[in-house]
Protein backbone atom coordinates (compact mmCIF):
# COMPACT_ATOMS: atom_id res chain seq x y z
CA UNK A 1 0.00 0.00 0.00
CA UNK A 2 1.41 3.39 -0.98
CA UNK A 3 1.48 6.23 1.52
CA UNK A 4 2.24 9.40 -0.50
CA UNK A 5 5.14 9.96 1.93
CA UNK A 6 8.63 10.21 0.42
CA UNK A 7 11.73 8.43 1.67
CA UNK A 8 13.96 11.09 3.27
CA UNK A 9 16.98 9.77 1.37
CA UNK A 10 15.92 8.74 -2.13
CA UNK A 11 12.45 10.36 -2.31
CA UNK A 12 10.77 7.11 -3.40
CA UNK A 13 7.25 6.76 -2.03
CA UNK A 14 7.19 4.73 1.20
CA UNK A 15 5.07 1.60 1.35
CA UNK A 16 3.22 0.14 4.33
CA UNK A 17 5.26 -2.78 5.59
CA UNK A 18 3.26 -4.12 8.54
CA UNK A 19 -0.33 -4.03 9.82
CA UNK A 20 0.78 -1.71 12.65
CA UNK A 21 1.81 0.99 10.17
CA UNK A 22 5.59 0.63 9.83
CA UNK A 23 6.74 1.99 6.46
CA UNK A 24 9.56 0.90 4.18
CA UNK A 25 11.49 2.26 1.19
CA UNK A 26 11.83 -0.27 -1.63
CA UNK A 27 14.91 1.55 -2.96
CA UNK A 28 17.25 2.09 0.01
CA UNK A 29 15.73 -0.35 2.53
CA UNK A 30 15.13 2.31 5.17
CA UNK A 31 12.03 2.38 7.35
CA UNK A 32 9.85 4.74 9.35
CA UNK A 33 7.47 4.08 12.23
CA UNK A 34 5.71 6.00 14.98
CA UNK A 35 7.09 5.88 18.50
CA UNK A 36 4.11 3.79 19.63
CA UNK A 37 4.75 1.23 16.88
CA UNK A 38 8.45 1.10 17.81
CA UNK A 39 7.60 0.67 21.50
CA UNK A 40 5.25 -2.22 20.65
CA UNK A 41 7.94 -3.92 18.54
CA UNK A 42 10.56 -3.52 21.26
CA UNK A 43 8.20 -4.76 24.00
CA UNK A 44 7.77 -7.98 22.04
CA UNK A 45 11.54 -8.38 21.73
CA UNK A 46 12.15 -7.63 25.43
CA UNK A 47 9.68 -10.37 26.40
CA UNK A 48 11.77 -12.99 24.64
CA UNK A 49 14.78 -14.43 26.49
CA UNK A 50 18.12 -12.62 26.09
CA UNK A 51 19.96 -13.75 22.97
CA UNK A 52 23.57 -13.45 24.13
CA UNK A 53 25.67 -10.35 24.21
CA UNK A 54 25.26 -7.21 22.12
CA UNK A 55 27.95 -6.30 19.60
CA UNK A 56 27.99 -2.50 19.41
CA UNK A 57 28.40 -1.26 15.81
CA UNK A 58 31.69 0.37 14.87
CA UNK A 59 31.64 4.15 15.16
CA UNK A 60 33.13 4.76 11.75
CA UNK A 61 31.02 7.12 9.70
CA UNK A 62 31.18 6.89 5.92
CA UNK A 63 30.86 10.37 4.50
CA UNK A 64 29.43 13.56 5.95
CA UNK A 65 26.60 13.56 8.47
CA UNK A 66 23.35 14.53 6.79
CA UNK A 67 20.16 15.47 8.54
CA UNK A 68 17.04 14.10 6.86
CA UNK A 69 13.47 15.33 6.84
CA UNK A 70 10.49 13.60 8.41
CA UNK A 71 8.36 11.90 5.74
CA UNK A 72 5.22 13.18 7.50
CA UNK A 73 5.93 16.88 8.20
CA UNK A 74 9.12 17.52 6.15
CA UNK A 75 10.89 19.06 9.18
CA UNK A 76 14.49 18.12 9.92
CA UNK A 77 14.80 15.13 12.21
CA UNK A 78 17.31 14.91 15.05
CA UNK A 79 20.04 12.30 15.11
CA UNK A 80 20.19 10.25 18.32
CA UNK A 81 22.16 7.34 19.66
CA UNK A 82 19.32 4.93 20.41
CA UNK A 83 19.19 4.16 24.13
CA UNK A 84 22.22 6.43 24.63
CA UNK A 85 24.61 3.47 24.42
CA UNK A 86 23.58 1.30 21.45
CA UNK A 87 25.92 2.90 18.94
CA UNK A 88 23.01 3.00 16.46
CA UNK A 89 22.25 6.58 15.42
CA UNK A 90 18.65 7.00 14.27
CA UNK A 91 16.76 10.03 12.96
CA UNK A 92 13.89 11.17 15.18
CA UNK A 93 10.95 13.49 14.60
CA UNK A 94 9.58 14.24 18.06
CA UNK A 95 6.07 14.60 16.62
CA UNK A 96 5.85 11.70 14.18
CA UNK A 97 8.37 8.92 14.62
CA UNK A 98 11.75 7.38 13.90
CA UNK A 99 13.62 6.74 10.64
CA UNK A 100 15.92 3.72 10.44
CA UNK A 101 18.49 3.29 7.70
CA UNK A 102 18.92 -0.25 6.33
CA UNK A 103 19.87 -2.67 9.13
CA UNK A 104 19.44 -0.24 12.04
CA UNK A 105 16.12 -1.61 13.28
CA UNK A 106 17.60 -5.11 13.48
CA UNK A 107 20.55 -3.83 15.54
CA UNK A 108 18.15 -2.00 17.89
CA UNK A 109 16.05 -5.12 18.33
CA UNK A 110 19.23 -7.07 19.16
CA UNK A 111 20.20 -4.31 21.62
CA UNK A 112 16.83 -4.71 23.38
CA UNK A 113 16.75 -8.53 23.25
CA UNK A 114 20.08 -8.74 25.09
CA UNK A 115 18.81 -6.52 27.92
CA UNK A 116 21.10 -3.61 27.02
CA UNK A 117 18.23 -1.10 26.70
CA UNK A 118 17.03 -1.93 30.22
CA UNK A 119 20.58 -1.48 31.56
CA UNK A 120 20.96 1.84 29.71
CA UNK A 121 17.64 3.09 31.10
CA UNK A 122 18.74 2.07 34.60
CA UNK A 123 21.96 4.08 34.19
CA UNK A 124 19.99 7.14 33.07
CA UNK A 125 17.75 6.89 36.14
CA UNK A 126 20.79 6.55 38.44
CA UNK A 127 22.41 9.66 36.95
CA UNK A 128 19.19 11.63 37.43
CA UNK A 129 18.91 10.49 41.07
CA UNK A 130 22.53 11.49 41.68
CA UNK A 131 21.56 15.05 40.85
CA UNK A 132 23.32 15.37 37.55
CA UNK A 133 22.14 18.43 35.70
CA UNK A 134 20.74 17.60 32.31
CA UNK A 135 19.02 19.71 29.70
CA UNK A 136 15.39 18.77 29.07
CA UNK A 137 14.77 16.71 25.95
CA UNK A 138 12.55 19.43 24.50
CA UNK A 139 15.24 22.10 24.99
CA UNK A 140 17.89 19.89 23.44
CA UNK A 141 15.67 19.08 20.44
CA UNK A 142 14.88 22.76 19.92
CA UNK A 143 18.57 23.77 20.04
CA UNK A 144 19.63 21.01 17.64
CA UNK A 145 16.85 21.83 15.18
CA UNK A 146 17.69 25.55 15.23
CA UNK A 147 21.39 24.82 14.80
CA UNK A 148 20.70 22.54 11.85
CA UNK A 149 18.55 25.25 10.24
CA UNK A 150 21.20 27.90 10.74
CA UNK A 151 23.84 25.63 9.23
CA UNK A 152 21.40 24.63 6.44
CA UNK A 153 21.97 20.92 7.10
Amino acid sequence: MNTEMPCPHCKVELRTLTPNGALSCSSCGGGFCSRSTLQALLRQVELSPPAGSYARPSSSIAGPIRYVTCPVCSELMLRRNFGETSGVVVDVCSSHGVWFDRGELGKIMEFCATGELARAQGGTAERAEAGGTTMSQESLEYLCTELARLLRL
